[in-house]
């Protein structure tokens, strides 16, 4: 019995939302991990199944997973490295190893999962509309995703800035991706972001909003806003001095 290609596909998108729903609950109820262990776990068989269902579907070239990475791109990420290098810095008392290896490979999980659908998949899927409405649309998607942070209990405010954050960040983040055919640089941002703000935030477990908290989510906010802005105009000049040139 051989299954048509649609509901081929179908099916590769099903089976990440069911794990999406039910995964954590059917890892806890095996009993074999816990708690950070658990999230760790759970996190890493998205990765899996994504990765997998890439194989089959012969995309992961087109999600960016397999193609040769654009190095000279590098000193366009100048404003995560000032954010990573800030947070770094500020840490005041690290964990203890195996709490910092834990906190590694997590944030190395959720770096994979939100490049390989929001950078990658989405995209793709995006391949037809104009640069601006990939941009746009991507970076909204990203930061409504992390609306659900509304249920974890926070301020609303620090859930405001996250909200902002997350969508200055994908913003960046998608222009980055598309001058590169390879997810590899934005992965290992979005992986270090996420791992010096798990060191650095998380450690300080703020649930109210200060003063402090307000400039070190809005500064570097706006720097990737700022930036994006100016990497969008760039394209754009340059799209119009090549047509220029070939007419």
């Amino acid at each position: 019995m051989t299954i048509n290609s649609n509901k081929l596909n179908y099916l590769y998108i099903a089976i990440p939302l069911l794990y999406l729903i039910l995964g954590k609950q059917i890892i806890a109820s095996l009993g074999l991990v816990s708690g950070l262990d658990l999230l760790i776990t759970y996190k890493w068989g998205f990765v899996l199944l994504f990765i997998t269902g890439a194989m089959h579907l012969k995309k992961l070239a087109d999600i960016g997973l397999t193609n040769k990475v654009n190095l000279s791109l590098i000193k366009l990420y100048w404003p995560f490295v000032l954010l990573i290098s800030y947070q770094f810095f500020k840490i005041e008392e690290f964990p203890d190893n195996e709490l910092i290896f834990k906190l590694g490979l997590l944030a190395l999980a959720v770096g994979l999962i939100e490049e390989i659908f929001f950078r990658g998949i989405l995209l793709y899927w995006f391949r037809t509309l104009s640069y601006w409405q990939q941009v746009v649309y991507s970076a909204t998607i990203f930061s409504l995703a992390h609306s659900l942070n509304l249920l974890s209990g926070l301020d609303i405010a620090i859930a405001a800035l996250h909200l902002f954050a997350a969508f200055t960040i994908g913003l960046l983040l998608a222009i980055l991706r598309l001058k590169d055919e390879s997810l590899l640089l934005v992965v290992i941002t979005h992986s270090l972001i996420n791992y010096s703000d798990f060191l650095f935030n998380g450690a300080r477990g703020e649930r109210l909003l200060t003063t402090q908290m307000f400039l070190e989510w809005t500064i570097p906010s706006v720097i990737f806003l700022a930036w994006s802005i100016y990497l969008y105009v760039e394209n754009a000049r340059n799209k119009i001095g090549h047509i220029t040139m070939n007419g």
